[in-house]
């Protein structure tokens, strides 16, 4: 966001591959807890766990960490669009 060119810290891709992947394991026991049976139904269910858990703890940061809005703006929107995604795959499998 300043104009410098960003590098992904490649010691932390294996463990944030895990995490997305617990993630939607989570999202596809919510999905199977509230017998969400279409795709739309479980897109639902991850944008509800979106607004619940990813937007205040995000919030956390642009208050505590002082990250700039526009970085809140496209971490929220990164998982927003992840969640949702696999919210209706996950739905639509059911």
């Amino acid at each position: 966001m300043t104009g410098k060119e960003l590098k992904p810290a490649k010691q932390w891709l294996i463990p944030a591959l895990i995490g997305h992947l617990l993630m939607i394991l989570v999202l596809a026991i919510l999905i199977q807890l509230t017998h969400a049976g279409s795709g739309w139904s479980g897109m639902w269910i991850g944008l509800l766990a979106w607004i619940g858990f990813v937007v205040p703890m995000e919030c956390g940061e642009l208050v505590w960490e002082k990250i700039p809005f526009r970085l809140f703006l496209l971490r929220t929107g990164n998982q927003f669009i992840g969640m949702a995604a696999s919210g209706f795959i996950l739905g639509a499998w059911q």
